[in-house]
């Protein structure tokens, strides 16, 4: 029986022993992390017109290094003055910044201080400390948004991107069901199988070409046609040859510059109404009207011959008058035959009639 109660003693003085050494551990590491306790520390007032959610016991920063905690705030004529417990003794200059700052994107805010160029003045003791306004990103962004949405909305552009997003879907739609060209080439393995084709075919060409086969194949092969090119670039730079000399020859620019001047001195008549072509061309529809009047009479007159009207007319279309000229032709020259077999005698009584 003594010994159970001198086991309880000493299992309840091991336990006031452990949970006395936690205490001592505690205590020593609160008092070591502490960032305030054993330390000179002080107080600032920032007055500021909005911290957007800044808490009591927040960080706050100088130069990236934490140096103490929010202590307090209150609002005081529309302004929030915030009391900061820091322990590093500021020396605030001209151009000094002391914001709110956010930690993350999901939350939590810090002040963040920046004392300023150490070449400018430095703020007098028991001036006022007025910190900057903190950006609002959530707000600005929402804000952002809802501007770029009122602006699709009243320019129309929402409705056009509404409109190009079913016509993508009517495209897709014909795609998956093969209608169209693409839709065909999606869908269709005969389409397929002609695109392999082609694709062998164009293997068959490429290595035809790449073994000097074919016209194409030996221009890209050939030396020879290299060569031969180069010996007409040679003979077309030393100016022989018809191209040669159009090239090198200054008298064929001349000749050409000439015909040039010529042709452009006749374009300028014709478009004048000078000559034949150019009151044909002109748009005064003299001309014209006296070539269509003597048209019209040149019918006239072919048809009046085909009629069988007037003199050519009947010796176009009367047989009678055709026969008659030919008896008449037969005539004149049996005439002729006649005179030329008497002309003789006719010369030899005149001869001797004469000289009596």
């Amino acid at each position: 029986m003594k010994r159970t109660r001198l086991q309880q003693t000493s299992l309840e003085i091991t336990v006031g022993a452990f949970v006395l050494m936690v205490i001592l551990v505690l205590g020593y590491f609160t008092i070591l992390l502490s960032p305030t306790l054993g330390k000179a520390t002080h107080d600032i007032r920032v007055e500021f017109e909005n911290v957007t959610g800044l808490l009591k016991g927040d960080k706050v920063y100088l130069q990236g290094v934490d140096i103490g905690r929010v202590k307090q705030m209150e609002m005081v004529k529309q302004r929030v003055i915030v009391t900061m417990t820091i322990r590093y003794p500021l020396e605030l200059h001209e151009g000094y910044k002391i914001s709110v700052e956010a930690s993350s994107v999901l939350g939590g805010r810090y002040v963040s201080i920046n004392e300023g160029k150490l070449d400018k003045p430095a703020i007098p003791p028991g001036m006022k400390i007025v910190g900057t306004q903190p950006i609002d990103f959530i707000g600005e962004a929402s804000e952002t948004v809802k501007a770029i949405r009122e602006s699709l909305e009243g320019g129309g552009i929402l409705a056009n991107l509404t409109n190009a997003i079913a016509d993508f879907r009517v495209v897709a739609n014909d795609l998956k069901e093969g209608r169209g060209t693409l839709g065909k080439l999606i869908k269709d393995d005969e389409a397929y199988n002609k695109l392999i084709a082609v694709e062998t075919n164009l293997v068959g060409i490429t290595d035809k070409i790449n073994h000097g086969e074919g016209t194409l194949g030996k221009l890209l092969n050939d030396e020879s046609v290299y060569t031969n090119i180069l010996a007409i670039t040679e003979k077309l730079d030393k100016g022989q040859g018809t191209l040669g000399k159009l090239i090198n020859d200054d008298s064929v620019y001349t000749n050409l510059q000439a015909i040039a001047s010529n042709v452009k001195e006749i374009s300028a008549r014709l478009e004048s109404g000078q000559g034949m072509l150019g009151k044909l061309l002109s748009t005064n529809d003299t001309l014209y009207a006296e070539l269509t009047g003597a048209a019209s009479n040149i019918n006239v007159i072919a048809q009046n011959i085909k009629d069988g009207k007037g003199t050519i007319g009947k010796l176009v279309n009367d047989e009678e008058v055709y026969k008659e000229l030919r008896s008449m032709i037969g005539e004149v020259r049996a005439a002729v035959d006649d005179m030329r077999e008497t002309s003789p005698v006719a010369s030899f009584s005149s001869v001797f009639i004469g000289s009596f």
